[in-house]
C-alpha cells in the first residue's frame, strides 16, 4: 500500500515540476521506508544505499528507482528466513556476498548516479567502482 502511494506521489511532483528534495515530507518518508527495507536486510547492496540518493535526484528518477529497482526487486525476492542465516553471537543475518542482486535491478541506480555524477560521484564510486555489483 505505501509503496504505491509513495510512487503516486513522487509521480505527482514530478509532473508538478519539483527540484530534487523539495518535497521534504516525501522525501523524509521515503527515505525512512528505504533505511527500515535496508536495516531489514530486505534490499541488498548496493539497492540498500538508494536512499542516501533520493534527497539529490528530481522525482522523475525517484520513481525510476522505486518501479525498477526496489519494487521490481522485492516482487522478485520475497523476503525468506531461509535466505538468513545465524551468526556466532545468534543473530540472524543475510550474507550479503550470497544476495547480491543481478543487473536488472541495479542498473537504472547505476545510470541515475552516473547522470547525476556531480553531486553523486562518491556514492557511485562506493557503490559501482570500489565495491562491484556483479556477483
Amino acid at each position: 500500500g505505501d509503496n504505491v502511494t509513495g510512487t503516486v506521489r513522487w509521480l505527482a511532483a514530478a509532473q508538478q515540476g519539483k527540484g530534487p528534495g523539495e518535497d521534504t515530507a516525501l522525501v523524509n518518508r521515503t527515505v525512512t521506508l528505504l533505511e527500515i527495507m535496508s536495516l531489514g536486510q530486505l534490499l541488498p547492496p548496493p539497492l540498500s544505499s538508494i536512499a542516501l540518493a533520493v534527497p539529490h535526484l528530481p522525482p522523475q528518477q525517484v520513481v525510476l528507482l522505486l518501479r525498477e529497482c526496489v519494487w521490481n526487486y522485492m516482487r522478485d525476492h520475497v523476503p525468506s528466513p531461509a535466505l538468513f542465516s545465524r551468526d556466532p553471537s545468534g543473530l540472524m543475518w543475510r550474507d550479503p556476498a550470497l544476495s547480491r542482486p543481478p543487473k536488472q535491478y541495479t542498473e537504472t541506480f547505476r545510470v541515475i548516479l552516473q547522470r547525476n555524477i556531480g553531486k553523486m560521484g562518491q556514492l557511485y564510486a562506493q557503490l559501482f567502482i570500489f565495491s562491484p555489483t556483479e556477483p
